[in-house]
């Protein structure tokens, strides 16, 4: 699998999380924490190891190189918002409301990425350099997934 695929993958996973977080208004919180807790490990893995592989990759052609940092940097505003929502109590309407503006960061992000920045990528790396990418993203994601799920257990814990 190329490295698009593997990255639109991620997007529509980390979509599919969100719409079901703010549709779940009648589930209760634990279900809610265990949604939310798929979703902070789905995107913990996804903004690293995007950053470490895809993003590498990408930094030092002329054409990408002043577009990474914009995206690393949206990256942490997806991330901050992830560790306030962690904290709150998630059967609140402000949870709901930061949740929004998660989902709206996320949107952002993947707009961005796969309207400006994959169709410039596909200029700069062949096919094989996709391919190996996209298996790199993948093993990397695997590589990590214990220690973030880790760390997720112990501050939540």
């Amino acid at each position: 699998m190329n490295i698009y695929d593997v990255l639109q993958e991620d997007h529509e996973t980390a979509s599919e999380l969100l719409a079901s977080l703010l549709e779940s208004a009648g589930q209760g919180e634990k279900q809610r924490a265990s949604l939310f807790h798929e979703l902070q490990i789905e995107l913990e893995l996804h903004t690293a190891a995007e950053e470490k592989v895809f993003y590498a990759a990408l930094q030092s052609a002329e054409e990408t190189a002043e577009r990474i940092p914009e995206a690393i940097e949206e990256h942490r505003e997806v991330l901050e918002l992830l560790e306030e929502l962690a904290v709150m109590a998630k059967n609140t309407t402000e949870w709901l409301e930061k949740l929004s503006d998660l989902q709206d960061a996320v949107e952002q992000h993947v707009d961005e990425e796969e309207s400006e920045l994959f169709p410039v990528a596909h200029e700069i790396l062949s096919d094989e350099q996709a391919e190996e990418l996209g298996e790199r993203m993948v093993a990397e994601k695997d590589a990590m997934a214990g220690e973030v799920k880790r760390k997720l257990a112990a501050v939540a814990g």
